[in-house]
């Protein structure tokens, strides 16, 4: 059998175990937790780095009680307790970065568009979304409420992930719970940064959890992905030769293009093969299935 046959009957085992997992496997079962995208090796050629993980919400769901799982799955965001750890190859994100127009958010690849829209996040991420704009800057009728809740996550001038981990396991009520599982996954899933901390622009949101489901996370998630893909375009050649801190939920490319792969993954390996000597089966199939050793 050809190597172009026995490499497209993966991409199909692919599509298969994806479509037919729990939404929450088929977002979340490309990552390692130790290193986000890719193997270390890999990772430290390529100069890429991210803050992405999911090991710290992995690492804290089997202590959770059943009533804070169940306040979890009634925030709407219950997947994020079934993430699998597992690798997403750092070149096929590279590669679809570069067939992106981030201001469309369209990936783009010859006479094919594919649309990166609110309803593939929702469904890649089983994320309950809204259609209110998020709170980015705390209403100055507000303030008074939303300086104590952003002074508890703070360590000098810094809200580090670990602080915001100390206070979601000393939570007692729903309230502080959800806010503190919400700024972790979005600090190191949805949204994460360059840096090690949570974001204090999302606690104006957050005031109120009751109302989380009413706001657009797939938007925002969208917005600051699409920043991450128009920043790594405007890198110069020399610059891509330099570690590089890359934000937002990249895996997400990842998996939409195993929901578009007759198009897309096809067409990458195909130019892959011109590119280098191995096989388009080591650096996606192989990672996608059998995950890290």
């Amino acid at each position: 059998m050809s190597l172009h046959v026995v490499c497209y009957m993966r991409l199909i085992n692919c599509y298969i175990f994806f479509s037919h997992a729990h939404c929450s496997e088929l977002v979340m079962c490309f990552f390692d937790p130790a290193v986000g995208l890719g193997d270390k090796k890999n990772c430290d050629v390529e100069h890429f780095k991210t803050r992405f993980s999911v090991h710290r919400i992995r690492e804290l769901a089997p202590t959770f009680t059943d009533t804070q799982r169940e306040w979890i799955h009634d925030a709407g965001v219950g997947a994020l307790l079934s993430m699998s750890a597992f690798s997403v190859p750092v070149k096929l994100v590279q590669w679809i970065m570069k067939h992106i127009d981030p201001l469309l958010s369209e990936f783009r690849l010859k006479n094919k568009v594919f649309v990166i829209d609110r309803p593939l996040v929702c469904k890649i991420l089983e994320l309950q979304n809204g259609t209110r704009p998020l709170n980015l800057f705390p209403d100055p009728e507000n303030m008074e409420a939303v300086m104590p809740i952003r002074d508890q996550y703070k360590e000098g001038d810094r809200a580090k992930l670990k602080k915001c981990i100390e206070v979601l396991k000393a939570s007692k009520d729903r309230e502080s719970f959800i806010r503190s599982f919400m700024l972790l996954a979005l600090g190191t899933v949805y949204c994460p940064g360059t840096s090690n901390d949570a974001s204090m622009e999302y606690v104006n949101s957050l005031i109120d959890t009751s109302e989380l489901q009413t706001y657009d996370w797939a938007g925002h998630i969208i917005e600051v992905l699409m920043d991450e893909v128009k920043k790594y375009q405007n890198f110069s050649p020399a610059r891509l030769q330099q570690d590089h801190q890359m934000g937002s939920c990249l895996p997400i490319l990842a998996v939409f293009s195993f929901l578009h792969y007759q198009a897309i993954c096809f067409s990458y390996f195909e130019i892959f093969l011109n590119i280098t000597n191995y096989p388009f089966l080591k650096y996606v199939c192989a990672d996608c299935l059998h995950g890290p050793s």
